[in-house]
């Protein structure tokens, strides 16, 4: 039974809290490097799908390479595709931190009614941004997350792993294939949903390597 609480005699109303929609902002490697892992990413990410469609949601997918910086689709989580060979097409090289700057800058219009996750899936280093360098995406990664974002960092092999630690990731984990990257990234997801950042924190904690 819900306590009333009164004062001077007259019940005092509290507020409802207030639940914010979650967000999940999923940016996935398409670079030249990522060719010999095609199929393996594609079903994978399959997998990662299956394991969060029955939470309420939207989601967000951001495919990059140095041809393009493409912000797919944002749907509720239940209406999101599978990616296939023909719409998934690695090539080119790794604009990292433009594809990091892009997706903020285009999920700010939900800031403050939405609790976020932002989930980067890559298998390289940063070799090809134009618009943002590591300096201007550490600062605005570190700003985002005072605002209570949760950013995690999936670095497939030791050059992604090092460009996560010269980003300063928090939450991050290194794996050997990408289905050991989406697995965590799996996990990592399902503890967002279950108690939010600190959870997602303790979660990664324990799935470093």
């Amino acid at each position: 039974m819900k306590r009333k609480i009164f004062e001077k005699g007259k019940e005092v109303k509290t507020p409802k809290k207030v639940v914010k929609e979650k967000h999940i902002s999923f940016i996935l490697d398409e670079t030249g490097s990522m060719m010999g892992i095609k199929d393996k990413t594609i079903s994978d990410f399959k997998e990662y799908l299956q394991s969060i469609k029955s939470f309420k949601g939207v989601f967000t997918l951001t495919k990059f390479n140095s041809n393009k910086v493409e912000v797919v689709y944002t749907k509720p989580i239940k209406e999101v595709p599978e990616l296939t060979a023909t719409t998934y097409l690695p090539d080119a090289t790794t604009p990292l931190y433009d594809a990091i700057g892009k997706t903020i800058k285009a999920l700010e219009v939900d800031e403050g009614k939405q609790e976020l996750l932002v989930v980067i899936l890559t298998d390289g280093q940063e070799n090809a941004s134009k618009e943002y360098d590591k300096k201007a995406i550490t600062a605005l990664m570190k700003e985002k997350e005072a605002k209570g974002w949760t950013f995690v960092y999936l670095g497939v092999g030791q050059a992604a792993w090092d460009e996560g630690h010269k980003m300063g990731m928090t939450n991050f984990a290194q794996a050997q294939s990408a289905g050991r990257a989406m697995n965590i990234g799996s996990g990592a997801t399902m503890a967002f949903f279950d108690g939010g950042s600190s959870s997602v924190k303790y979660y990664m904690s324990k799935n470093r390597k």
